[in-house]
C-alpha cells in the first residue's frame, strides 16, 4: 500500500510540540492534527490567514475560489493516475494553495470519489495545472464530461467568522492572540471562553450569532450550527463559558 491511507496509519492525536497557548511562525505540525488535554479540551492545528486574530472568536476556514469550482479537466485520467490535469477559472492561486486539502468530482463519473491533495504548481488563472494526490485514482476520469472541484485545507488561512453568513466550514476557537499567517492551536471541544451575544443561558445550545464576527449567540435567535452548550454566562458582547462541541 502507498499514498495517504499508510501516510496516516496513525492517531490523529499527537503530543503537541508547542504549548497551547503559544504561536510559531512555521509549522511544527500537520493541519488536522489534535491533541487532548486532561479535562477533555482538544485542540486542532491551524495557520492563521492575513489578519491577526483576537483569542475567543471563532474562525473558519479560507473562503472558496469560485473559479476553482467544478472545473472540467484538461486531459482524461486513468485507474492508477495519482495527478489530475485540471482547467482553472480566471482567479490565481500560489503553488501548493491546495495542499493537504481535498480535489473531489462532483459531476459525471468519476462524480463521489475524492482524494487528499498532495502537491501542485502556481495557478496563473485562466490555464491548467496538473494537481498531485496521495493516493491513485480508483475510477477514470474523462476530459469531455468529467469535473472537479478543490477545496483548501479548513485549518489552512483561517478567518473570523463573519456574522452576517458562513463563508466556509466553521474550525474553532482560538485561545490566544495568533499572528497573521503564524500557526497555532484551536480548540474544537470543551469548555472554552467565547464571545458572546444575545440571552445566552446555562443548559442551551448556542450558534453563530450577534452583530460581532466570530460571537455566539441563542439558537433561538441564530438558527445555525451548534457551536456549543453554555457552561456559565456572563453579560452579552462579555466572554462566557461555553462547552465547544465543534469536534471532537
Amino acid at each position: 500500500m502507498a499514498g495517504e491511507s499508510v501516510r496516516t496509519m496513525r492517531s490523529r492525536f499527537v503530543i503537541p510540540k508547542q504549548s497551547i497557548y503559544e504561536e510559531s511562525s512555521v509549522a511544527l505540525h500537520s493541519f488536522g492534527d489534535c491533541c487532548a488535554l486532561p479535562g477533555g479540551r482538544i485542540f486542532t492545528y491551524c495557520k492563521n490567514g492575513a489578519v491577526a486574530l483576537t483569542d475567543g472568536l471563532v474562525v473558519q476556514g479560507a473562503v472558496p475560489v469560485s473559479a476553482h469550482l467544478n472545473r472540467a479537466l484538461a486531459a482524461s485520467a486513468v485507474v492508477g493516475a495519482t495527478k489530475v490535469y485540471v482547467g482553472f477559472g480566471a482567479s490565481a492561486a500560489a503553488a501548493n494553495y491546495y495542499a493537504e486539502g481535498y480535489l473531489h468530482f462532483n459531476d459525471a463519473i468519476p462524480e463521489g470519489t475524492y482524494y487528499k491533495v498532495k502537491s501542485h504548481l502556481a495557478i496563473a488563472g485562466n490555464d491548467s495545472v496538473y494537481v498531485n494526490l496521495y493516493d491513485p485514482l480508483v475510477k477514470a476520469a474523462t476530459i469531455t464530461t468529467s469535473e472537479v472541484t478543490l477545496t483548501k485545507a479548513k485549518e489552512d488561512s483561517v478567518l473570523v467568522l463573519p456574522n452576517a453568513a458562513v463563508t466556509s466550514a466553521i474550525v474553532g476557537v482560538p485561545i490566544i492572540d495568533v499572528t497573521a499567517s503564524y500557526y497555532f492551536w484551536a480548540q474544537t471541544y470543551g469548555p472554552c471562553a467565547v464571545l458572546g451575544q444575545g440571552a445566552l443561558v446555562v443548559g442551551q445550545n448556542v450558534g453563530i450569532g450577534g452583530t460581532a464576527d466570530g460571537a455566539v449567540g441563542p439558537l433561538t435567535s441564530y438558527v445555525t450550527a451548534i457551536i456549543g452548550e453554555v457552561m456559565q454566562v456572563n453579560a452579552s458582547t462579555e466572554y462566557s463559558l461555553i462547552f465547544l462541541k465543534i469536534s471532537a
